[in-house]
């Protein structure tokens, strides 16, 4: 029971019920504070929220803590940063670009060189590549070394050298020179390995005035007419030593069968050529003798119907008068006779 005279203590409210009646004093500062911080989050959220797309790789710069992070890269996917904080992409894939480059032969002919290349950026070096280099990396550190090497050793070589194998044999040096030097003048930078990987050089083309041109042309054309004709010698020359074995074949077979030819050995022949011809298709009358000469062969048109082999009497052969109307031998031996014509 409390003395007489002292008032009891006054009842404390929940801590929650102190916070809404705060929160009801002081309503309009609440509602623009969560505007605020809900628009804060709608600004800030696309400048962290990074998406590193394919065949990319990202370089951060920090603002706060030490610039660019040369020791580290982030691949491919959705990353976090914060928002005051920048994420840089380079294209990590395999580039191919082309560029003419104004060049001037050994004997001070000026040419235009077309030389395309073919390039990537080192993964593990970007971010010394971005500190010291950036994005145009191409631009600064790739072509100006191409275009120095090319000057270089195109300055060795006449036009006429650049149309034949010398080109392989150019190409293949810029290449070796671009992978051996290439970026050599950051190394002095605390960069220790190369920034981008040259992969290939290929000369694509050399532009001349049009009347060295025409005059390159014509020279090539004249030096392989001067070919086709050494071709034709001896093309020709080994033809005449075929001739000359073939007629020496010959005569050796006629002096191996001279003395043994006889009448019987041609007549035997004879009558071979005469079964061959009998058979043939683009022969049509065959008409034997009956003498010591070889057949008669009448109408040898080509695609002809196969030809009827018809004997001769032996009447016709001898000195006996011919038949009636049968045309006489020029030789005064035996008439040629007339055959009747066929029926259809």
């Amino acid at each position: 029971m409390a003395e007489q005279g002292v008032l009891p203590a006054p009842a404390r409210d929940p801590v929650w019920r102190r916070i809404g009646q705060w929160g009801r004093r002081h309503a309009m500062g609440v509602y623009a504070l969560q505007l605020s911080v809900l628009a804060l989050l709608i600004v800030a959220v696309p400048y962290s929220l990074i998406e590193i797309p394919a065949g990319h790789v990202g370089v951060l710069w920090l603002r706060f803590f030490g610039g660019t992070v040369t020791d580290d890269s982030y691949a491919e996917g959705l990353k976090v940063i914060f928002p005051w904080d920048e994420m840089v992409l380079y294209d990590a894939r395999l580039q191919n670009t082309a560029r003419y480059y104004d060049t001037i032969s050994s004997n001070g002919l000026s040419m235009e060189v077309d030389i395309a290349v073919r390039y990537r950026i080192n993964r593990d070096a970007v971010g010394a590549l971005h500190k010291l280099v950036g994005p145009r990396y191409d631009e600064v550190l790739v072509f100006p070394e191409i275009g120095s090497y090319a000057r270089d050793y195109i300055s060795r070589y006449t036009p006429e050298q650049l149309y034949s194998a010398n080109r392989a044999f150019i190409q293949a040096q810029i290449l070796k020179q671009m992978r051996a030097d290439g970026g050599a003048s950051l190394r002095g930078q605390g960069v220790h390995e190369k920034l981008v990987d040259v992969e290939d050089v290929l000369i694509r083309g050399v532009k001349l005035p049009s009347r060295v041109e025409d005059a390159i042309e014509r020279k090539v054309e004249q030096h392989q007419a001067v070919l086709e004709y050494d071709f034709r010698i001896a093309r020709e020359t080994k033809e005449a030593e075929r001739k000359r074995i073939e007629a020496e074949g010959v005569r050796d077979f006629q002096e191996a069968v001279a003395g043994q030819i006889t009448d019987e050995y041609l007549r035997l022949r004879g009558i071979e050529a005469t079964m061959a011809l009998s058979t043939a298709r683009n022969s049509k009358i065959i008409v034997l003798g009956g003498g010591e000469g070889l057949p008669l062969i009448f109408n040898t048109a080509s695609g002809a119907k196969a030809p009827d082999v018809l004997p001769v009497d032996p009447a016709w052969a001898g000195d006996e008068a011919a038949p009636e109307g049968a045309p006489a031998d020029p030789s005064g031996r035996s008439p040629i006779p007339t055959l009747p014509p066929r029926s259809p």
